[in-house]
């Protein structure tokens, strides 16, 4: 990266990229982060809940008559983990009870 170029961060209290002006994480950012965190989606979304808690402490310090922004949606429904083998649903058994190795997530 050279002195002049920005990367796509947040510019905070807005919490819009400085490169691109978007709402943060724009889609550079998104791409950005999943590369910088590889596999590990459930320390990118812990990351991004960190994130999403300082957003909205900073939301609550702007103009009161901005509408308050999905947070949720912006900064972790886009991030998928994936169910491994201790997190699956119970599954029923023939008598349409849970068998003994169903767990109750």
């Amino acid at each position: 990266m050279t002195v002049n170029q920005v990367d796509h961060v947040p510019n905070r209290p807005d919490w819009a990229c400085k490169q691109c002006g978007r709402p943060w994480p724009c889609v550079t950012a998104k791409m950005n982060l999943l590369r910088e965190f590889g596999c590990a989606h459930l320390s990118l979304r812990l990351y991004l809940a960190m994130q999403m808690h300082e957003a909205i402490n900073d939301a609550g310090k702007l103009s009161a008559a901005q509408p308050m922004p999905d947070f949720y949606d912006r900064f972790l429904n886009w991030v998928h983990v994936a169910p491994t083998a201790d997190s699956r649903p119970a599954q029923p058994d023939a008598l349409g009870g849970l068998n003994d190795e169903s767990t109750i997530v």
